[in-house]
């Protein structure tokens, strides 16, 4: 008989712990949940859009169009879209290099210069990006980078 009786107490003392270790769980959860920002949300949404552009892409391509029939509207000067891509985790050195390897800047220090005013050293967005030339510093920082 003891030996039921321990056994009993001992089913009966799990029995007991099971339900209040529930009760506590349903009480107290140990659940996070996480505020997305505008700002986080749009970067999410660029990532996604950005992996699904890759997928949806049977071949690399580059690409540089002429568009003779465009003008620009003071001169007569000769308007091109380049196509450049900026890869997850390089960093602004690397950026600013492959602008200057495409054509798209003139020179490396100027632009380097006014990243640094503008303070985007660290906010270059990465995806693929179509730039018509020539484009003014400002202009081109404004596309390609996060505010």
């Amino acid at each position: 008989m003891p030996n039921k009786n321990r056994l009993i107490y001992m089913l009966l003392g799990m029995g007991i712990g099971i339900v209040l270790t529930s009760i506590v769980a349903i009480l107290n959860p140990v659940i996070k949940y996480r505020d997305y920002s505008q700002q986080d949300l749009e970067m999410l949404a660029r990532e996604y859009m950005i992996e699904e552009m890759r997928e949806n892409r049977d071949e690399e391509r580059v690409s540089v169009k002429t568009k003779v029939d465009r003008q620009d509207s003071n001169t007569n000067e000769e308007i091109t879209e380049i196509e450049f891509e900026i890869d997850k985790g390089e960093n602004s050195k690397e950026v600013i290099e492959k602008l200057y390897e495409k054509g798209i800047i003139e020179n490396v220090d100027d632009f380097t210069d006014r990243v640094v005013e503008r303070n985007l050293q660290k906010r270059f967005q990465y995806g693929i990006y179509e730039v018509t030339i020539p484009i003014d510093y400002d202009s081109l920082l404004d596309r390609i980078t996060i505010k």
